[in-house]
């Protein structure tokens, strides 16, 4: 006669599927704050680089046309000095 064999449950449980989502919850509170940090040194640092590239292109104008260091140029004078364009 044949021997009725246990069923075996096969999955997770309840708890385990829980502690998991616990712990993605963690990491998730920790690296996002890193992230934003990350994003916004990156905007920031693109914005001084923006603006040193703005201030040799002001003093290159200046010098070909003879202007004063205190006059100001248009965007559309100074577009032929700026190398490689700014980042947006």
């Amino acid at each position: 006669m044949r021997r009725p064999t246990p069923k075996r449950n096969h999955g997770f449980t309840i708890v385990e599927i829980m502690v998991v989502a616990i712990i993605i919850g963690i990491l998730c509170a920790i690296a996002l704050p890193n992230f934003a940090k990350i994003r916004n040194n990156a905007y920031r640092d693109q914005c001084t680089t923006n603006l040193q590239r703005i201030v040799a292109a002001k003093e290159h104008w200046s010098m070909e046309t003879g202007a004063l260091d205190t006059d100001t140029p248009t965007a559309l004078q100074l577009d032929p000095y700026i190398k490689n364009g700014t980042s947006s």
